[in-house]
């Protein structure tokens, strides 16, 4: 094969790898979320985001109140370090909106 060929294969496999996923918990159904969140932190995952366990402590972000949403998503510069790293640092990025 040639390299240019070779190049874009493993190009097309990271791209495949680090799609854009996010994962939306919204505790209030009836929360309607129009402004900046109140906390976001970029989380560190390595290899594809298979190593990495994180816990948020939402009563202590929030000062007590609950959460009325929280969303953990690859952000475009998450893709960019994943890409730039052959996805072995995945970082994922955390953010909360309180009531």
């Amino acid at each position: 094969m040639s390299k240019r060929f070779c190049l874009l294969l493993s190009a097309c496999l990271i791209l495949s790898q680090v799609g854009c996923a996010v994962t939306s918990i919204r505790p209030i159904k009836s929360a309607h979320i129009d402004r900046p969140c109140d906390y976001e932190e970029t989380l560190p995952f390595y290899f594809g985001g298979l190593i990495g366990k994180h816990h948020l402590n939402v009563r202590q972000i929030c000062f007590g109140r609950d959460a009325a949403l929280i969303r953990n998503e690859y952000r475009p510069e998450d893709i960019a370090l994943a890409i730039k790293t052959l996805l072995i640092y995945t970082p994922k990025t955390t953010r909360i909106w309180c009531k």
